[in-house]
């Protein structure tokens, strides 16, 4: 098998390149369709700390996945970060996405999230919205807060979350910029 250093240093390449990772295989193991086995593993940059740095953001919508397991489940969150609130406000109102997360939880975790959020969701396509200038969409919840999407295609969202009834989410985020394609 490979040394460590040798792992390591093709890790190190991968993220120089902007790449997911590298998969770490027994030799003498054949790929299976659709099967996770411990023959083949993924590794990946942000399995390791340096570098990287913690932040909480809140979950202001869901997705929902593809496939036979997770078709017509919330799979992903679209996280927002809070606006200063106004002057005299204690709390914040306004919120602005930013992120989609979907990779690196669990599907207890998935199913425990979904459990909570859903009944403090709406239908995206019920939702009070409005188009702004610019191209993105606010949507009022009925708690007052208002949450701006950035109308990108990619931003998909099923459900959207009453920010006053959301979770935290902590991620792990690195310093690089990598531009979308």
């Amino acid at each position: 098998g490979a040394e460590p250093e040798a792992m390591l240093r093709a890790l190190e390449e991968a993220e120089e390149r902007n790449e997911e990772g590298i998969m770490i295989k027994d030799a003498d193991s054949a790929y299976k369709c659709g099967e996770r086995d411990t023959a083949w593993l993924k590794l990946k940059p942000d399995y390791f700390l340096h570098g990287r740095e913690e932040f909480d953001v809140l979950v202001v919508a869901t997705s929902y996945g593809t496939g036979r397991a997770r078709s017509g489940r919330c799979w992903q969150y679209v996280c927002a970060v809070a606006e200063d609130p106004p002057a005299g406000a204690a709390e914040p109102r306004v919120f602005r996405s930013f992120c989609r997360v979907g990779t690196g939880i669990d599907r207890e975790t998935h199913a425990r999230l979904e459990a909570y959020l859903d009944p403090h969701s709406v239908d995206y396509d019920k939702a009070k919205r409005k188009r702004q200038a610019d191209g993105a969409w606010v949507v009022t919840m009925p708690s007052g807060c208002q949450i701006r999407f950035s109308g990108s295609p990619k931003e998909e969202v099923h459900k959207v979350v009453d920010p006053r009834h959301s979770v935290v989410l902590s991620l792990l985020a690195d310093r690089r910029i990598i531009r979308s394609k």
